[in-house]
Formats: C-alpha cells, sequence, structure tokens
C-alpha cells in the first residue's frame, strides 16, 4: 500500500464515484458562488470554497489540487469580476493541495482545522496573494516586474508578447 497521501489521491482520480462528487461539488460551489455578497468590487464574502475544503477533505490534495484550479477557471468565466490573473488561480491550487495533506484520510478535529487554517494564512497563501495583488496594483521588486509580464502578456492575448 502506497503511503504518500499525494500518490494516494491520484489514485482516487480513477474511481467514478471521485468524478461524480466532484462535479456535485463543483455545481454547489458556482450555486454557492452566485449568491456572494458583494462589500466592495474586489471584497466579497461568500461560501463558495466550502465545496473546495470537502472535496480536500475526501479526495485528497492531488484531487484538491485539479478541483480548485478547475473551479476558479469556472467562477471566472461564469462570472467574472476584474481581470483573470493566473498566478491567483495558482493560489487557490496550493490551498486545495494543504488542505488536502491536512485532512486526506484523517478525523476532522477543531485543531486539525485550525492548524490548518493558520498554515494557510500565515506561511503561504496571504504572502502569495499579496505578492499577486502587489504585482497588479503596480509595487516595485523584481518578483513583482515578473508577475507584472506576466499579467500584460495574458492580456496582450498571447505569446508574442513574451
Amino acid at each position: 500500500m502506497n503511503r504518500n497521501p499525494f500518490n494516494q489521491s491520484l489514485q482516487e482520480l480513477r474511481s467514478a464515484r471521485t468524478i461524480t462528487v466532484c462535479a456535485m461539488m463543483g455545481a454547489a460551489a458556482l450555486v454557492l458562488g452566485a449568491y456572494s455578497i458583494y462589500l466592495t468590487p474586489t471584497i466579497k464574502i461568500g461560501f463558495s470554497s466550502l465545496p473546495n475544503l470537502f472535496v480536500a477533505w475526501l479526495f485528497g490534495p492531488a484531487v484538491g489540487l485539479i478541483f480548485n484550479g478547475t473551479m476558479d477557471i469556472l467562477k471566472y468565466f461564469l462570472k467574472p469580476v476584474g481581470g483573470f490573473f493566473p498566478p491567483l488561480t495558482l493560489v487557490t491550487m496550493i490551498a486545495g493541495t494543504i488542505y488536502g495533506f491536512f485532512f486526506y484520510g484523517k478525523r476532522l478535529t477543531f485543531r486539525r482545522v485550525l492548524a490548518a487554517l493558520a498554515r494557510e494564512l500565515a506561511f503561504s497563501l496571504r504572502p502569495l496573494d499579496q505578492l499577486m495583488a502587489g504585482a497588479q496594483e503596480g509595487s516595485q521588486g523584481p518578483v513583482a516586474d515578473f508577475f507584472r509580464a506576466c499579467r500584460q502578456a495574458f492580456a496582450a492575448g498571447g505569446r508574442e508578447s513574451w
């Protein structure tokens, strides 16, 4: 038996049950996303990420990574708010992976959920999120310049602008 949770999660993708549950969770995420409350044009309160957490818990980090990335893109196409910035999709994919490693095959406890949230907020996603937002808003530095160039290339519509 393989002990690596990422490889076990990849094996889950072979099951029709996994694909079916992911489709149902995706539909639930899209419906929940339609009922978000926008405080400002860029700040919203919503519950559309709850199905993402359930998928990561049920099927692990690999399925969580794929599901979160797919749902981020689908949500943007169904209800675009602002411009599409692919590095922010990577941030949501990392979140699915983190939650998958914390929850997959384990009993959900309050301490485990808090640990996963703390890990996400403190160490990886918030700094990445701020870095990506800074690249969009005009901060300085080589990393921000790189992400700004990526954003401009995607906005230009192709590889010729690279």
